[in-house]
């Protein structure tokens, strides 16, 4: 079981990272569409960053 797990983990986090950058998506179409600026993609990018590099 702890094998599995530990092959397991990578995609886990993969998996997460995606999750929360295609709901982040939704925020910034949505404050586009309003006229609002929004900030900057430096959370999802060292999200990914550091989901891939676990991978």
């Amino acid at each position: 079981m702890k094998a599995f797990m530990m092959a397991a983990l990578p995609w886990i986090c993969i998996g997460i990272a995606v999750a929360l950058f295609a709901a982040n998506q939704g925020a910034v179409k949505k404050a586009k569409a309003s006229g609002k600026e929004y900030g900057n993609y430096m959370a999802e990018g060292m999200c990914l960053g550091m989901c891939m590099g676990t991978a």
